[in-house]
């Protein structure tokens, strides 16, 4: 970091103005995502309105390769890294099959980094650009394309309950680990375990109190019920463990 400062230092003395004169960096249509660097650390040189850098100079060009997660995630790892110890790199990425490309996260020496803000069947492309201590920075790499996809099903919910009640149930549960579930599907039957019948027309929302009535049950036999959870891109859990409920009269 004290070269760093010592370069912003240099380059752009206290109450002086910016490149552009006014104060302002070059990088004007950049948004830069939480705890980004800003981009005054690391550009030294005019760019274009999509933060390239002109042809030639800077660190090395370093390669791209994207991962597939089977919950969404995208994981980015650079396969060429620059040599030296003061290499970082800043990564980019584009939503859909073209445009800009827009400052996601400077990564510092790291060389990997795993995007979870991204939608299920959704394309996104990746690229990064490396920079040194004295501020010079690299040319965009090749752009890597990914399609983000779910295939994997939330855990099964656990804390299952059942309160009696005057001819009906409180059903309870505990919140699901898994960030990405979007809500929970409560079955019903009069058989212990099953077949089910789904009480839930929807799935109940995840960010709704964790509880469902359930009513009209006949209070002279025992009803058996379970719940699973749902993400948000339609995978259903494996059924929570049974729990039987007698209503009372």
């Amino acid at each position: 970091e004290y070269l760093f400062a010592r370069f912003v230092s240099r380059m752009f003395p206290q109450g002086s103005a910016g490149p552009d004169g006014a104060g302002n960096t070059s990088n004007t249509n950049i948004n830069l995502a939480p705890n980004a660097r800003d981009p005054m650390l690391v550009t030294s040189r005019k760019e274009d309105r999509y933060g390239n850098p002109p042809p030639g100079g800077g660190p090395c060009l370093p390669s791209l390769e994207v991962l597939v997660d089977s919950k969404g995630p995208l994981k980015q790892q650079i396969l060429q890294p620059c040599q030296g110890s003061d290499i970082g790199y800043l990564l980019y990425r584009g939503d859909g099959a073209s445009g800009p490309m827009r400052l996601l996260r400077d990564l510092g020496a790291s060389t990997q980094y795993v995007d979870r803000y991204v939608d299920p069947g959704t394309t996104y492309r990746y690229a990064v650009r490396a920079y040194d201590s004295e501020g010079a920075v690299g040319a965009m790499s090749v752009q890597v394309s990914a399609v983000s996809t779910d295939t994997a099903a939330p855990s099964a919910p656990t804390g299952l309950a059942a309160t009696p009640g005057p001819q009906m149930a409180t059903i309870t549960w505990s919140a699901n680990t898994d960030r990405d579930v979007s809500g929970y599907k409560v079955y019903l039957s009069d058989t212990s375990g099953g077949p089910y019948t789904a009480v839930t027309p929807e799935p109940i929302e995840a960010s709704r109190p964790r509880s469902w009535v359930i009513t009209g049950l006949d209070s002279t036999k025992t009803w058996y019920v379970t719940l699973t959870a749902v993400d948000y891109a339609g995978n259903e859990s494996a059924p929570a463990s049974e729990v039987s409920v007698l209503p009372d009269p």
